[in-house]
């Protein structure tokens, strides 16, 4: 759907549920899936999605035009990523090979570094790297 004046860019082998929202200035990459209900939405800033990137169920992604000094505030999620069900990914920058924890909130980030898994309680946000034997544990 377009927004203002900007269309979404869909890779033709990403996968868009029916019922998910793709909005505005929004690029989803190749083999990637967005799954019901999602919104991924693009109106004042972009939202990158790159490669086999998974966005499970009723997560939302969104962005801000700028912060007070303003710095510019899209957000980029990157190569092979998996985002649980109801994540919420606002004006942050994910890294590739990165597992997003269900229900997690991530607002106002910057994570350079590639493997590493966010998961919430109701008041703290916790990460830690990926070790090989636990992304193999992940991948079967």
């Amino acid at each position: 759907m377009n927004l203002f004046d900007k269309a979404p860019l869909v890779d033709k082998d990403a996968f868009v549920a029916p019922s998910a929202s793709i909005i505005g200035d929004v690029q989803v990459g190749r083999a990637s899936s967005i799954w019901y209900g999602c919104v991924l939405r693009g109106g004042v800033n972009s939202v990158s999605v790159g490669s086999r990137t998974n966005i499970q169920d009723n997560s939302l992604v969104h962005v801000a035009k700028s912060n007070l000094t303003g710095k510019v505030l899209p957000t980029i999620i990157g190569d092979n990523v998996n985002v649980g069900h109801s994540a919420v990914l606002h004006d942050c920058t994910v890294e590739d090979e990165a597992f997003i924890g269900m229900g997690a909130t991530l607002f106002l980030c910057k994570y350079k570094e590639t493997r590493i898994i966010f998961f919430t309680n109701n008041t703290n946000m916790f990460r830690c790297r990926i070790i090989d034997p636990l992304l193999a544990f992940m991948l079967v």
